[in-house]
């Protein structure tokens, strides 16, 4: 029975990813899940937070806090890490 289940959530995940838009998502975040197939479903449940926040963080939309920068430099293994985050500095003239 155990077995049928996670064959069944298998199933469920890989059609929320073929349904993922991924081109809406930017920023080092987005290009990790691009690359990785990172739906923002699967981000929310690694980070223990809704889709729609995973996806806001994704379309960079809103900043994830720094309690949920360091979650996701984890879920990520290091490659999306704070400075991911910071908006850049406008040049000086």
């Amino acid at each position: 029975m155990l077995a049928k289940r996670v064959y069944n959530l298998d199933i469920h995940q890989q059609r929320r990813n073929q349904m993922e838009n991924y081109e809406k998502y930017i920023g080092i975040l987005g290009d990790y899940m691009r690359e990785h197939k990172v739906s923002s479903y699967r981000l929310g449940q690694l980070c223990n937070v809704k889709q729609s926040v995973s996806y806001r963080w994704a379309t960079a939309e809103t900043t994830p806090s720094p309690r949920n920068i360091a979650v996701i430099t984890k879920v990520t293994e290091g490659r999306v890490n704070a400075l991911a985050f910071v908006p850049e500095l406008e040049p000086e003239n």
